[in-house]
This record gives structure tokens, C-alpha cells and sequence, in this order.
């Protein structure tokens, strides 16, 4: 008996070897080879040398978290598709409150309180707070106040603290909260060997002075994370707004890494800002 192929079948087959295809570029050429071109530098590590933190050992319902949410519109929209959200902050130290926006935008008196008091089913959230002006003169007052929230709503072990100012995140993981440290920004591609070499010590230099869970970057960065930093949580943001074959055959590969806890993605609504 034969079996007759439909043009729907020989549509799925090349669907399938076409999200294949890119997996393999992605694994392969784009991150696999990065990683290779990386230079050894020394003294740098092959497993953890930094002391030993106490983290939440957060066990996330899912990878994916959508990135930016920063309106009550928005809010409304998003946390009824996805667990994890993330947001910015700015600490007010003369209100004693935490304003939800991205500068240079001004603050519309959108606070965290609003985001935690407008989920519904607010334990089963989790929530990224980029923070975005933690420093040693408001990391006291600013840790005190988000206790308070977490303790207010029942949700300690929901929430991740993430500044570029490593060193202020110390209070915060001793406080038992999760922690990343934003690394800086650079492009992988381009980086002779003197400047991976100066980009690593200034991160390591960080991590030498305080305590984090995690490292988080755009995932153009994983390579070098996971070559001079493999002790290290990994949180990072994929933004591409093409959901085509190679997005999601890229994201695929990004799940399927055990130390990569969060990808933050990109999607459009009502009260993006």
C-alpha cells in the first residue's frame, strides 16, 4: 500500500529540517565557535573559586519571563501569560518607596507596591527588579524596604535583585534574596584578547568583593560567562521580536543550558515603556 505525501506533510518535514538547520548554525557557529575563540587567560578558574554563597535556590515554573513590564496596563496584560516578569526600579529615598520605570522616562507614581498588589495569584510570580540606582548610600534603606514588601505579599523567594553595582547586591543576598550582577556591556566579537582579558578582571574584580547568585547579560555574552565565570547562575534577555524558525530553534538550545535560569524575551502590548 502506498502512502500518499500531502503537501502538508512535505511542509512539516521542511519546517522540521529547516528549525534543525538553525539549531545547528546557532549551536555551532554562533556559540560553540565563540566560546573556542575565546582566549585561556590566566589565572582563570575551571570551577568555582569564589566563596561559597548561600542563595535561594529558586526553582522557577518556567524559563521564559517576559521582559519590561513597567505599567499597570502592561501588567495586567502580562502577568496573565507568563510567571516571571521584570521590571525597573528606582529607589525614592525621600518616599521610602520603589518608583517602576526606565529612565530617562519620568516616574507616573507606578510603584512596586502597585505591581505586587495588582498580580493576581501574586506567590505564584516571580519578579526581576533591575535596579536601576542601588548604591552604597541607598542599598540599607532600600534592602529594609523591600523585606518589608516581601514579607507584606509572602514572596522572598519570588524575587531577583539585579544592579551593575555589584558590591550593593552584598545586603541583599545576605538578606536572603537572589542577586545578579549586571555585567557590562561589550561585543563579544570584536574583543582582541588585552580587552576579553580587562573585561574579565573588571567582573571578577566585582565578584571578588561581594556575593551574587548570578551573572546576567545579553546572551550574545553567555560564552564568556560560561568559560571564565562556570559557577555562576545565569540570567539573560534574548529580545529578538522574530519569532521565525531561527528564533525558536535558538531559544531552544538557550533552555536546554542547566545554568541559565532566566531569558528574559520581548513582546509588544498595551503600556510598553
Amino acid at each position: 500500500m502506498k502512502t500518499k505525501i500531502t503537501g502538508g506533510v512535505l511542509l512539516v518535514i521542511a519546517l522540521l529540517f529547516f528549525s534543525a538547520a538553525d539549531y545547528l548554525f546557532f549551536k555551532y557557529l554562533r556559540y560553540e565557535h565563540r566560546v573556542n575563540l575565546l582566549p585561556d587567560l590566566s589565572p582563570v578558574p575551571s570551577g568555582p573559586v569564589h566563596a561559597a554563597i548561600v542563595c535561594n535556590e529558586l526553582n522557577f515554573r518556567e524559563k521564559k519571563w517576559i521582559h519590561r513590564v513597567n505599567s499597570i496596563e502592561r501588567l495586567k496584560i502580562m502577568s496573565e501569560k507568563y510567571s516571571g516578569m521584570e521590571m525597573d526600579i528606582m529607589y525614592d529615598t525621600l518616599k521610602n518607596s520603589f518608583e517602576v520605570y526606565h529612565p530617562p522616562e519620568k516616574p507616573s507614581g507606578f510603584r512596586l507596591d502597585d505591581v505586587l498588589s495588582n498580580t493576581r495569584n501574586v506567590k505564584a510570580h516571580y519578579f526581576w527588579l533591575d535596579f536601576k540606582n542601588l548604591g552604597k548610600n541607598t542599598n540599607s534603606s532600600s534592602c529594609s524596604k523591600l523585606l518589608e514588601l516581601a514579607k507584606k505579599y509572602d514572596i522572598s523567594r519570588n524575587i531577583i535583585v539585579e544592579s551593575s553595582n555589584a558590591e550593593a547586591l552584598k545586603i541583599f543576598t545576605d538578606s536572603g534574596f537572589y542577586t545578579s550582577y549586571y555585567i557590562p556591556v561589550f561585543d563579544l566579537d570584536s574583543l582582541s584578547q588585552e580587552e576579553t582579558e580587562f573585561y574579565y578582571k573588571e567582573v571578577n574584580s566585582h565578584l571578588e568583593n561581594t556575593s551574587v547568585c548570578a551573572l546576567s547579560a545579553n546572551y550574545q555574552q553567555l560564552p564568556f560567562i560560561e568559560k571564565y565565570f562556570p559557577d555562576k547562575d545565569e540570567l539573560i534577555w534574548y529580545l529578538n521580536e522574530d519569532r521565525g524558525l531561527k528564533y525558536q530553534a535558538s531559544f531552544f538550545f538557550l533552555t536546554r543550558k542547566e545554568k541559565v535560569k532566566v531569558i528574559l524575551v520581548s513582546e509588544r502590548s498595551t503600556g510598553y515603556k
